[in-house]
């Protein structure tokens, strides 16, 4: 009885449907609006802002308990430029550089009272993130290169007689998440802890500190993605059955070889010796490169590019007055960069500038054992030019020159007349090969 009931219901409804349609005034039909679609794939900049905390370890190497550790911490506001590529449907691959100004501040007491304060005022990290993408978040490990500018101020009672103005420079790795607001709008939280190394400075007769940095990081901040800055390969899509014919173009991300040589220029002072040095400290190198482009229009490209050379620069020499026996030594250095070139073809003309740092060793010898020497990092800018030719689909290789001023890195006794100061500027030519194809990516497919 019941499925005779809902048969008849459904006859009914049927029958009855025609004649309510004719009753009823005709309606306008609106589709639904397309669904919006989300990439993570392009460049993005951004802005940050968070608080540090960390330790800095001073130890006075002449006199063993004379140490002390502060506990420098504080807010910091920055700025960052990164981009995007999609391995797979949901796993991104990603590079970040960013820059901070800070105010990071501590100071102690050692058993000799002699008070040390430590502050950084500005630093960074050049930074790979590996993440994996669901809707609009995004979910990432981080990991790279981190420096800082931190200054040292040493007092006993009111008297300042001893400070140090230098770079420490180590690695960086943390974690994070990203949530994509729109297309182009996104927000994120991080964590970062960056391990900044040692800067020994050993020195005659006079103060010297071997000091030993970490940080841990929590920021917040926002990207701008732009519309349209992947290539079409850089979009997320599902595995397919046959790779598609590799096919020559610019856009993209590529790694790397170089090799080459450098001219080295050190100039040294030392007003606890009286001595000034002028060192050249040539020799080879070879290295990593690794970036991303992106082509405007058919013609012009810009990118972003990354590099780590380790070097053979090292050169004996004899400083004026005295003679005395002296070297400096180049180990490794590297750089981030800014590229813009015009295209013609399968061949690229660029320029190129950016941030440059080196590992710098610099010692005097006024007897066997009685010596002068620091070993630090210097960090200045860098210019040049290049040619890069694609001489195969997925590869090109290129010659190029580059210009660096290191900077000076400086420490003063305040009795001393001048402060002890090292100063570093390099010209040089490399050649390299870059591989462009996707090769993170085919493990992902």
């Amino acid at each position: 009885m019941k499925k005779g009931l809902l048969a008849t219901t459904a006859i009914l409804a049927l029958s009855m449907g025609p004649a309510l349609a004719a009753d009823m005034a005709p309606r306008s039909v609106t589709k639904a609006p397309p669904l919006e679609t989300f990439s993570w794939a392009g460049v993005y900049v951004g802005a940050h802002g968070g608080y540090a905390w960390g330790s800095h370890d001073i130890t006075a190497i002449a006199t063993p308990t004379d140490n002390v550790s502060v506990d420098p911490s504080g807010a910091l506001f920055g700025v960052q430029i990164g981009y995007n590529t999609y391995l797979n449907r949901n796993w991104v691959l990603g590079y970040e550089l960013d820059l901070s100004g800070a105010n990071l501040s501590d100071s102690g007491l050692a058993p000799s009272s002699w008070r040390t304060e430590s502050k950084i005022d500005y630093l960074g990290t050049a930074r790979a993130r590996f993440g994996y993408a669901t809707g609009h978040w995004l979910l990432y490990a981080t990991g790279g290169a981190a420096w800082a500018h931190n200054k040292i101020n040493a007092t006993i009672a009111t008297s300042t007689f001893y400070t140090r103005d230098q770079f420490q420079m180590g690695w960086t790795a943390g974690a994070g998440v990203e949530y994509a607001i729109d297309r182009n709008w996104s927000v994120k939280g991080e964590y970062l802890y960056a391990d900044l190394g040692k800067n020994p400075q050993l020195t005659v007769g006079t103060f010297a500190q071997d000091t030993d940095l970490t940080l841990h990081m929590v920021r917040v901040g926002v990207n701008y993605r732009f519309d349209g800055s992947a290539p079409a390969a850089a979009a997320p899509a599902y595995p397919v059955k046959a790779r598609p014919m590799a096919v020559a173009t610019w856009s993209g991300g590529y790694v790397g070889g170089h090799g080459g040589y450098a001219w080295n220029d050190v100039s040294a002072t030392d007003p606890v010796l009286s001595q000034t040095d002028g060192i050249h400290a040539d020799g080879g190198f070879a290295g990593l490169t690794t970036g991303y482009n992106w082509l405007l229009n058919p013609n012009w490209l810009v990118g972003l590019e990354s590099e780590t050379s380790f070097a053979w620069t090292d050169t004996d020499g004899r400083s004026v007055p005295s003679a005395l026996p002296t070297s400096a030594e180049i180990k490794y250095f590297g750089s981030e960069r800014a590229r813009i070139g015009y295209v013609a073809g399968d061949w690229l003309l660029y320029g190129t500038g950016g941030l440059a740092w080196a590992r710098v060793n610099y010692d005097i010898r006024p007897g066997v054992t009685a010596y002068d020497s620091t070993e630090h990092y210097q960090i200045g800018w860098t210019a040049g030019v290049g040619v890069e030719w694609m001489f195969a689909p997925l590869w090109s290789a290129k010659a190029e020159y580059l210009y660096a001023d290191y900077g000076t890195y400086e420490s003063r006794v305040l009795s001393l007349p001048a402060p002890r100061t090292v100063s570093v500027t390099s010209d040089t030519v490399k050649f390299g090969i870059n591989y462009h194809g996707d090769i993170l990516g085919s493990l992902f497919h």
